[in-house]
């Protein structure tokens, strides 16, 4: 089994569904970014010293009675060989808060989170409860983000040469870059197109 469903052991699951919403409207529910990453470097540490015990009492009572010990030798395991595979984002960009708003027909609830997010595309997703305050974990939980997201900054490389079988493509989508004098404009697009269809259109083009 992979990392992402041994850490979903301890996530705590929400019930409800997750909904957009701006943030102002819930100012009171926001809890201190700079205290979460307090706890949050702590945690990291922990994990980094390979302490599961000390790690597992970050989270509040009422969680830490449902983890069991083999869960948090598990995950403490786990997340410390990510740590040295990938490095620990340090860059305030990579480092961020967010507010969940997670409702149902009776009730709301919300829950503060400080993501790392790492350069492979996965999240780091440490969760805080106002009930529990700054200083006591309710989750976490580690994910894959599509390269799309907001967060994630792809590095890319220009390509100068490229090669490839034209009888091995079936259908293709090109995208490419005007450079950096953009002028020419498409739909609501300047400098920037794409280009696809099949193989007959791509040794053909119209």
């Amino acid at each position: 089994m992979n990392v992402l469903k041994h850490i979903s052991l301890i996530l705590i699951i929400f019930a409800g569904h997750t909904t957009a919403q701006t943030p102002d409207r819930f100012r009171s529910q926001i809890l201190s970014e700079d205290e979460m990453l307090i706890t949050t470097g702590r945690a990291i540490q922990l994990i980094q010293e390979n302490k599961p015990t000390e790690f597992k009492n970050l989270f509040a009572p009422d969680i830490r009675k449902t983890i069991s010990d083999s869960q948090i030798m598990q995950l403490t395991e786990q997340l410390n060989s990510l740590f040295k595979n990938e490095k620990i984002p340090t860059d305030k960009r990579d480092i961020l808060p967010s507010l969940q708003v997670t409702g149902n027909s009776k009730d709301t609830l919300f829950v503060n989170n400080i993501n790392y997010n790492f350069k492979s595309s996965q999240t780091l997703i440490f969760s805080f409860l106002k009930k529990y305050g700054t200083k006591e974990l309710a989750g976490i939980h580690l994910k894959k983000q599509p390269l799309n997201t907001g967060n994630h900054r792809p590095n890319l490389k220009q390509i100068e040469d490229f090669k490839f079988n034209v009888d091995d493509i079936t259908w293709f989508r090109i995208y490419y870059d005007e450079g950096p004098n953009k002028v020419t404009k498409f739909k609501n697009e300047t400098g920037y197109f794409a280009v696809q269809g099949d193989a007959e259109k791509f040794e053909n083009p119209e």
